[in-house]
């Protein structure tokens, strides 16, 4: 039996596959997205004038992806699992609705080896600042990661913006996408052979 791992860069809007790439079985998710990620960066340096908030679920947060982003002129919007990293574990114990965790990276050996060895990044900068927004559903509690800023986005909106709380995950062949009128904003969506929640790219009006 062959088996194989594929992932689609969706363009909702336009219904045209911006990048897709099928690749081994064993092969992680996240390193098929950060290859077409960049073919998809260059399209929108080309064709979009504002920055474009990229949403994901928690498989996709890393550190490298957080630093490099904002210098791409794209928002981020990631919803991490509670143990993503030991800032976030204080952060959902505390209570707080919406804070600004200060993640250090040079200081920290494993993360530094993880960077440099692992995701082969030459340079480490001494920490990352990333907010934080809590969601409480009835049945769990998570939290969100963006750098869209407290004083342009509250986080009731951070919450809105998120569109996978309490939704079902369905296989690729169950996805349908909708557009709302012909002036809804473009939106990129990954998609992957198997169960999961897509990843969004839509532009937005942040500076």
């Amino acid at each position: 039996m062959c088996m194989a791992k594929g992932v689609k860069i969706w363009d909702v809007l336009n219904q045209i596959t911006v990048a897709s790439l099928l690749d081994r079985y064993d092969k992680a998710e996240i390193r098929i997205f950060d290859e077409l990620w960049q073919k998809t960066l260059q399209l929108l340096r080309e064709t979009q004038k504002h920055p474009v908030l990229l949403l994901g679920d928690m498989h996709y947060p890393s550190f490298p992806l957080m630093l490099d982003l904002p210098d791409e002129q794209t928002h981020f919007l990631f919803r991490c699992s509670n143990n993503f990293c030991r800032e976030v574990v204080p952060f959902l114990k505390s209570g707080k609705q919406d804070d600004v965790l200060h993640i250090p990276l040079a200081s920290d050996f494993s993360r530094t080896h993880r960077m440099r060895y692992v995701q082969k990044r030459k340079h480490i900068p001494s920490h990352l600042s990333v907010r934080a927004v809590r969601v409480t559903l009835p049945t769990e509690e998570y939290c969100l990661l963006t750098s869209l800023p407290a004083k342009e986005v509250d986080s009731a909106s951070i919450r809105a913006l998120y569109p996978f709380a309490g939704q079902k995950k369905y296989p690729i062949t169950s996805i349908k996408t909708e557009q709302k009128s012909k002036t809804s904003p473009p939106k990129c969506q990954r998609e992957s052979g198997r169960n999961t929640t897509p990843i969004h790219c839509i532009p937005t009006s942040f500076n």
